[in-house]
């Protein structure tokens, strides 16, 4: 009877891993189907940015005819239309640069 009872208490603990298993799969798929729609939304992101510096479009489209609203953000290099913000500035900046030459 103890031979019994110890298969029975290695049964239920290679139950529990054969649990554990296949959870850990379940959360694997999970973020890998996350990471794939992370991945499509850079993409995504990437091209839109992409097009909006080759059109020399400002980067806050939500409201075509007014500039951002964030305190301080007109303060500083907002004077001129096209101002794409931070990122694209250093872009462009980068591009203008001709130091090292």
């Amino acid at each position: 009877r103890a031979r019994l009872r110890e298969l029975e208490i290695q049964l239920d603990h290679y139950k529990l891993m054969e649990q554990d298993r296949d959870l850990a799969l379940q959360e694997a798929d999970l973020a890998q189907t996350q990471l794939h729609q992370l991945d499509h939304g850079m993409l995504q992101l990437a091209l839109s940015v992409q097009r909006r510096i080759r059109n020399n479009q400002p980067a806050n489209t939500s409201d075509d005819n007014s500039p951002p609203t964030k305190p301080g953000e007109s303060d500083s290099g907002g004077e001129h239309d096209g101002d794409e913000g931070p990122t694209s500035h250093a872009t462009t900046a980068g591009q203008e640069d001709n130091g090292g030459q």
